[in-house]
């Protein structure tokens, strides 16, 4: 027998795609919303990328004196003090030619939109993550290792300056492992760790210690402190944040998801296709009293 068709014979690429897809590793946290972080407002139609948060001295703060019938009082000073949250840009873009786009099946609009908005989204954990190395109170060391007492320590601390929580822990997997070697070795009890529910699972959120009223975040997006790690403990109003919602010129190649603005471009002469996101936000340590800084060995 001859002439018979084989794949030997015959005109085929040296290799095929697999329908399965995995991604390169990177760190994918995605913090959001939490009640320790303020969230101070949208900068849009404001006149300005600033907002001033203030702090007033009311509702508890001030203490009463002991006085006579009929004597007169003293004026006590009014107590503020304000932050100012500057609203930035961060972007990030790819090009892509026709060819390449025409030819690889993962590669469309749809799906550089939402590689695009992760990218964002996880950016801004990179933000909030590097406040870690501001705040004044601090504990642990580069050469040890995290613990549940570091942690407990840290909750004494915000506690005993009147910080309101929930409380948020940031911390790196460094950090984690420290704590999950303390749970694991048989801590019981209320130290026990609540899993992670509702819309913090799959987002970094490891859980909660509900006795000291602490949730759990884990990214390796906080930042180094000399051979180690830096990781927070914050409250209420430690960290303030600010956005602003992009305007939209043209519908056709633009959608605005939040403070998220995803847009798409094209230079033919290049036959290029261009994708971009940009994020309009800014972080700033809002309050030093209300947050800990919590060192650990790499």
């Amino acid at each position: 027998m001859a002439n018979e068709i084989l794949t030997s014979n015959l005109e085929r690429v040296d290799s095929i795609l697999s329908s399965t897809r995995l991604l390169l590793l990177a760190d994918r946290a995605i913090m959001g919303a939490h009640p320790a972080i303020l969230e101070a407002g949208d900068v849009a139609g404001t006149g300005s990328n600033v907002i001033k948060v203030r702090r007033l001295g009311l509702d508890g703060y001030n203490a009463l004196a002991s006085a006579t019938e009929i004597q007169d009082l003293t004026n006590i000073a009014f107590v503020d003090a304000s932050t100012n949250v500057t609203v930035g840009r961060y972007s990030v873009s790819h090009d892509a030619s026709t060819i390449s786009m025409g030819t690889d099946p993962e590669l469309d609009w749809a799906r550089f939109a939402q590689s695009l908005l992760t990218d964002a989204l996880t950016y801004e954990t990179t933000l909030a993550a590097a406040l870690a190395t501001g705040f004044s109170d601090s504990l642990g060391t580069d050469a040890t290792e995290m613990s549940l007492t570091t942690l407990l320590t840290a909750t004494s601390t915000l506690e005993a300056a009147n910080v309101s929580g929930p409380y948020l822990f940031v911390g790196h997997s460094a950090h984690i492992r420290g704590l999950r070697l303390e749970q694991l070795l048989g801590v019981a009890g209320q130290m026990q760790y609540q899993p992670p529910a509702g819309v913090q699972v799959g987002t970094g959120y490891k859980g909660r210690v509900p006795v000291i009223d602490v949730d759990v975040f884990q990214t390796n997006r906080s930042p180094s402190s000399g051979s180690g790690y830096a990781g927070m403990l914050v409250g209420q109003g430690a960290i303030a944040r600010a956005h602003m919602t992009p305007p939209v010129s043209d519908p056709s190649r633009q959608r605005a998801m939040g403070n998220i603005l995803i847009e798409y471009g094209r230079d033919p002469g290049a036959t290029i296709d261009q994708y971009h996101a940009h994020l309009y936000v800014g972080f700033v340590e809002n309050d030093d009293a209300r947050g800990v800084q919590i060192i650990c060995k790499a």
